[in-house]
């Protein structure tokens, strides 16, 4: 059997429910900040994907550009 003692002992080692509460709370808290870096990056990522985009259309449209004035060059 177990004696007063070792019960305190077992008291001071154990987490109370006042521990556990405070660890879900920081749990959700760490949840929420996660959920907003996904977000976050989520947004990034979109950006990122327009300006590659972005850039496809501008180094096709220089090239035409580019084959135009060379064929003008030529023709003088």
């Amino acid at each position: 059997m177990l004696s007063n003692q070792d019960i305190e002992k077992l008291i001071r080692v154990l987490a109370s429910k006042a521990d556990l509460v405070e660890v879900v709370e920081r749990l959700d808290k760490v949840e929420t900040s996660v959920s907003d870096l996904v977000n976050a990056f989520d947004g990034l990522s979109v950006s990122v994907s327009d300006l590659h985009l972005e850039y496809k259309a501008m180094a096709n449209q220089l090239s035409r550009h580019e084959t135009s004035i060379n064929k003008l060059l030529k023709s003088s």
